[in-house]
């Protein structure tokens, strides 16, 4: 799973750029307290909760997200122009998540990894690129530029009462 996943890569991060980072994390409530305890151990900044309703003012302030790929995810990562590490769902009917991260990888605005095939020592250097590379981010962040804004939830309204 991609908490265990995101485990796994905070561990590895040395101590001064663990302190550049607030995590805000959306997970089930049984993980809270192994996620806390993590997240002190380690002296992190953190908040987590089993949803969140103010995402768009959470993501207008993120520098990065760690997330998976559905629509909606990728819709709020392009509204928001937030450069991201896209574990895409592996068991996604018609593996959906793949092909909407990979959208956003192929035009530089995100980075897909294969949570099947994840290698952490390669995504750590590209998170820690994402941390410290300010230009990088900001590469990331243009790129979205490329793609038309478009009005999904009209769309979708549009389609169903047409």
């Amino acid at each position: 799973p991609l908490i265990d996943h995101s485990i796994l890569i905070l561990k590895k991060i040395d101590k001064d750029n663990l302190k550049k980072i607030k995590i805000i994390i959306q997970s089930p409530k049984k993980k809270y307290v192994e996620l806390s305890e993590f997240f002190k151990k380690l002296n992190i900044d953190y908040e987590i909760n089993e949803f969140y309703n103010n995402i768009d003012m959470i993501l207008s302030i993120a520098n990065i997200a760690i997330t998976r790929g559905g629509a909606g995810t990728i819709n709020d990562l392009i509204r928001h122009k937030v450069p991201s590490l896209i574990f895409p769902l592996p068991h996604a009917i018609y593996n959906h998540q793949y092909y909407n991260a990979k959208y956003l990888s192929d035009i530089k605005a995100a980075v897909l990894i294969d949570e099947k095939n994840i290698n952490i020592d390669r995504t750590v250097k590209i998170l820690l690129t994402m941390i410290n590379d300010l230009n990088y981010r900001k590469n990331m962040k243009i790129a979205f530029e490329q793609i038309d804004k478009l009005d999904t939830n009209q769309l979708m309204l549009n389609k169903i009462f047409s």
